[in-house]
């Protein structure tokens, strides 16, 4: 079994468990997986730290909610998650807006000529 196959194996099965975690950590677990396993996918060097890593998936988020107090961004909840599997790495974030969204509308065009 290679380390990717390893690294999902494990985040499948550790994330089932789910009595151990506060309401924090329970309620980061499923999407700190995905992108656990989307990192793991793009990166073998990760897949291998998950592979090879002591700790739990459970003591994974626990740390990563662990200074949060009444909120924390999604960045720095990942970047924490990478953190404990692979210390030093981090995580670059891109966020772009899409005004028309799934929307399928046509172009809004204004003429102003009439208010002037």
């Amino acid at each position: 079994m290679n380390y990717l196959e390893r690294a999902k194996e494990i985040l499948e099965e550790q994330s089932k468990d789910d009595a151990t975690y506060n309401v924090a950590a329970r309620a980061i677990a499923p999407y700190v997986k995905e992108v656990l396993l989307q990192f793991a996918e793009t990166e073998p060097e990760f897949a291998q730290a998950i592979a090879q890593k002591d700790g739990s998936f459970a003591d994974c988020c626990k740390a990563c909610v662990k200074n949060a107090g009444g909120h924390i961004s999604d960045k720095e909840v990942y970047e924490a998650a990478a953190k404990y599997y692979f210390p030093g790495a981090t995580v670059k974030f891109e966020m772009t807006i899409n005004l028309v969204g799934e929307a399928d509308k046509p172009n809004l065009v204004i003429d102003f000529t009439d208010f002037c």
